[in-house]
């Protein structure tokens, strides 16, 4: 009987120990995740950053190559007109000239806008699935841990009786 005392203290003992030790993993591997998924969380906003002022940046030089090229074509729209004395076509043409740049504008900066919105979209979703993947892992990978510890612990009491 003091021998089955003994043998349940020690195993009791292991037991406890081997809980903390694997509570104490657990820990340490979730204070890893989390770190793990804030670096790649700050990565994935750096790259959508980056996609977005890369995406204003070929707006903004776009609409500045068409905007020289409307404004040439009005010059040279202005001279012919000039020389032939029609000034309310050249109000009538420069108002037209003005409307087709806003109009030029406003869709770039509309389509632009939704390609960066989606990327933006696209790279957190994928971002929250990897998480939950490693998450997954984690809380699999812990149970099939805590499930052989318990399994040598009962296989340690069974001989030590």
């Amino acid at each position: 009987s003091e021998i089955e005392a003994s043998s349940s203290q020690a195993i009791e003992r292991k037991t406890e120990e081997l809980t903390l030790s694997h509570a104490a993993e657990l820990e340490s591997l979730r204070s890893e995740l989390e770190s793990s998924a804030a670096g790649d969380l700050d990565r994935v906003r750096q790259e959508s950053e980056q996609e977005r002022i890369s995406a204003v940046e070929m707006a903004t030089n776009a609409l500045k190559e068409d905007h020289a090229a409307l404004i040439e074509k009005i010059k040279a729209d202005m001279m012919a007109m000039a020389n032939s004395s029609q000034s309310e076509q050249l109000q009538q043409l420069s108002a037209s000239h003005m409307e087709e740049v806003e109009k030029l504008r406003s869709e770039l900066e509309s389509s632009s806008s939704q390609a960066i919105e989606k990327k933006v979209e696209e790279l957190t979703s994928a971002h929250s699935e990897e998480v939950q993947s490693i998450c997954d892992e984690l809380q699999s990978s812990a149970a099939s841990e805590l499930e052989r510890v318990r399994a040598e612990a009962k296989q340690e009491r069974a001989s030590a009786v």
